[in-house]
């Protein structure tokens, strides 16, 4: 049995005694201990008790760290008294606790700065209140001491002429001009007036957005276009067709049976559980809108208008974008050969001028950075992992359309017995990643994709190819209106020309 001491973040103070088993940190919901401070990974540190006594503290995260008395460390054994911390958070270790032992929070420089302004600003209390005693009495022992003369006593003045007025009544008060739908007795001057005007007008948007998804078409089934007759007219770039039903996407199927099982168990969950978990689809597969909707839903509940009208925009983004979309990916497709019979190469003579080339677009776009989580295992997928990635504006580069941002995403797996590296065949994004319509660069939004690994894909995937595989690293490629912009990787052996995107 030992024990942990917060000595900062938001539960600084609190004293935690474990008494047996692992122990998980970090800020996922099924954490034992759960620290919601910034810096703070989703699973961060494992506390393990060795079968021969002493405690141990393990980092599980990836793209954070541990430190051990201003070290960082991977894993080590916690001594008595030790110090580690978890992002913004630290930490002491008090092994072989009792429960009702007396606890010794170390004093540091600001709480000594603390205590010595507080007993300075008693003192000068007590001083002030004892100068103002003393000077009170002195006053009082001077008038004391003067003589007294009485004032002669003057005529008293003769009465006046009194005319009594009937009083007028009051005029009535104009009735206060009261805002539609508000509470009564509530003073609308001011800032209450403007928060009450930006509520109304929010719950008028949501209620139009919620008329326009309800009016949206269900997707049709894509009808097959009769074959063109042959012509020696050159290739057109073929142009996206539209999304597929749902039932024909795995990960739209696994998100369908995800959401049934929440809003199953939404009772016994309760409203935060159930925004994580609806969270958690929308991140596994950000195209799957029912939980956009419930989602909204929620929120309108809590009388969290803004986080719901959020939402319902979301839930109408990708109709909005179908067209500039396709006209997008239109522009991403190289441009078609032109047959030398109908553009003849001009003849040049040693006389004409030669114009200089069209000098290459700036790079108006960078990744600002790339977060990479990993998730625990649980009874629907054996590994998931997800990247987050923050776009910026290059500085001094000329504005970016948002429209015109997309970023393609490559998970690769490695042969565990040839070291051979190809691109993943787990469920990972298919399609370029854009910014949704409200996305500024200036705010530097960000893309999530996610990598999963459903339960006994690795086992199937052994059967069908004879190989063993696991998780080697990511590629991140961003581009503006079809030209490359940055690119990330990790391990950085992924950005070699000779690796397959």
């Amino acid at each position: 049995m030992y024990r942990l001491i917060f000595l900062s973040g938001a539960q600084q103070g609190r004293r935690v005694v474990i008494r047996q088993g692992p122990v998980i940190l970090g800020r996922h919901p099924d954490s034992v201990i759960r620290l919601t401070d910034e810096g703070v990974a989703l699973q961060h540190a494992l506390l393990e008790e060795r079968p021969g006594g002493g405690v141990s503290i393990r980092c599980l995260a990836t793209d954070a760290r541990l430190i051990v008395n201003r070290q960082a460390v991977t894993e080590v054994e916690l001594q008595d008294g030790d110090q580690f911390e978890l992002g913004s958070v630290k930490l002491q270790f008090q092994g072989h606790a009792q429960p009702g032992a007396p606890v010794r929070m170390p004093r540091g420089g600001l709480q000594s700065i603390t205590i010595a302004a507080v007993v300075l600003m008693l003192l000068g209390q007590m001083a002030f209140l004892v100068w103002i005693s003393a000077w009170q009495y002195g006053r009082d022992g001077v008038v004391a001491s003067l003589p007294l003369t009485p004032e002669p006593a003057s005529p008293p003045p003769p009465p006046a002429a009194v005319t009594v007025l009937a009083k007028a009544p009051p005029p009535p008060k104009a009735p206060a001009a009261t805002l539609a739908g508000a509470p009564p007795g509530v003073n609308h001057s001011g800032g209450t007036d403007t928060v009450a005007r930006e509520i109304k007008l929010m719950q008028q948007e949501m209620g139009e957005l919620r008329q326009q998804v309800a009016s949206l078409p269900k997707p049709a089934a894509p009808v097959t276009p009769p074959p063109a007759p042959a012509a020696t007219n050159p290739p057109v770039a073929p142009v996206p067709s539209s999304p597929a039903a749902e039932s024909e996407n795995p990960v739209w199927e696994q998100g369908q049976r995800m959401l049934q099982r929440a809003l199953a168990q939404e009772a016994a969950l309760g409203p935060e559980a159930l925004d994580h978990e609806l969270e958690k689809i929308q991140i596994m597969a950000p195209d799957f809108t029912p939980p956009y909707q419930e989602r909204a839903r929620l929120f309108e509940q809590r009388k969290m208008p803004r986080a719901a009208l959020t939402q319902w925009r979301e839930l109408q983004r990708p109709t909005a974008q179908r067209a500039e979309s396709e006209r997008l990916a239109a522009l991403d497709q190289p441009p078609a050969p032109v047959p030398a019979a109908t553009a003849p190469a001009p003849a040049l003579s040693n006389d004409a001028p030669l114009s200089p080339p069209a000098p290459a677009r700036a790079p108006a776009v960078r990744i600002a950075a790339v977060d990479q989580q990993r998730f625990m295992t649980n009874e629907q997928f054996d590994e998931m992992r997800t990247l987050r990635i923050t776009l910026a504006p290059r500085p001094g580069a000329s504005a970016a359309d948002p429209a015109g941002v997309k970023a393609l995403v490559t998970f690769y797996d490695q042969d565990r017995d040839t070291g051979h590296i190809t691109p993943t065949s787990a469920v990972a994004p298919g399609t370029a990643l854009r910014l949704n319509d409200a996305a500024t660069l200036a705010d530097q939004p960000a893309l999530t994709a996610a990598y999963l690994l459903p339960r006994g894909f690795r086992e199937k995937e052994t059967r069908q190819h004879g190989s063993r595989r696991r998780y080697y690293g990511y590629r991140v490629q961003v581009y503006y209106l079809g030209v490359l912009q940055d690119e990330r990787a990790r391990p950085l052996d992924l950005l070699a020309p000779d690796v397959k995107p």
